[in-house]
């Protein structure tokens, strides 16, 4: 389980890499998980709760494909305007 802070949510992730550990190098070469090393987590449960919970899209590559996707979406005049004043 890994939590996004600023948004208060935890979801269970995947453990891609060990990235830095300030103690010693040699567990970042064997990838070992201590405490206050620094993870590289797979975002795609964070990407998909953010999409629903705000209806944005952070994943550059689809960004285009979903703003026309909304486009074409018929919205009623409460929700076009909440998408304006965002």
């Amino acid at each position: 389980m890994f939590s996004w802070g600023s948004e208060a949510i935890s979801r269970k992730t995947r453990v891609l890499d060990v990235v830095y550990n300030a103690t010693n190098n040699e567990l970042v070469r064997t990838k070992t998980i201590v405490k206050n090393c620094i993870l590289v987590v797979d975002a795609n449960p964070f990407r998909q709760w953010y999409l629903k919970h705000y209806d944005i899209e952070l994943n550059k590559k689809k960004l285009e494909e979903s703003n026309k996707a909304r486009e074409e979406r018929k919205t009623s005049k409460t929700v076009a305007e909440k998408y304006k004043t965002r």
